[in-house]
């Protein structure tokens, strides 16, 4: 395989769905840019499949592991204890987003 074709497959997001055929090919995008950066964005991205925002969530989960903010896409690790009631967080899962 030439260095052209790799480039081609990651543009595309081949490699993507190698590594994460779970996470889902609409996910890709999104992945692109939040993957790696050390936040937890929760949403459709903190699931086994892709690999829990691809590892920025892993010490979010054990922090809340009832947590299941499937439609919440923020740092999820701001959000909560920032002062601010977040009505998505203010469940029992995430300790009602008390504030520390």
């Amino acid at each position: 395989m030439d260095i052209c074709t790799v480039v081609i497959k990651q543009i595309h997001g081949d490699s993507f769905n190698y590594r994460f055929p779970q996470c889902g090919e609409e996910y890709f995008e999104l992945a692109k840019q939040k993957f790696g950066d050390r936040k937890c964005y929760g949403g459709p991205l903190n699931t086994l499949g892709c690999e829990f925002d691809g590892g920025d969530c892993v010490n979010f989960n054990i922090a809340y592991p009832l947590f299941k903010g499937s439609n919440v896409l923020v740092n999820v690790e701001e959000e909560i204890s920032n002062d601010i009631c977040n009505m998505d967080f203010a469940i029992s899962a995430c300790n009602y987003d008390v504030y520390h």
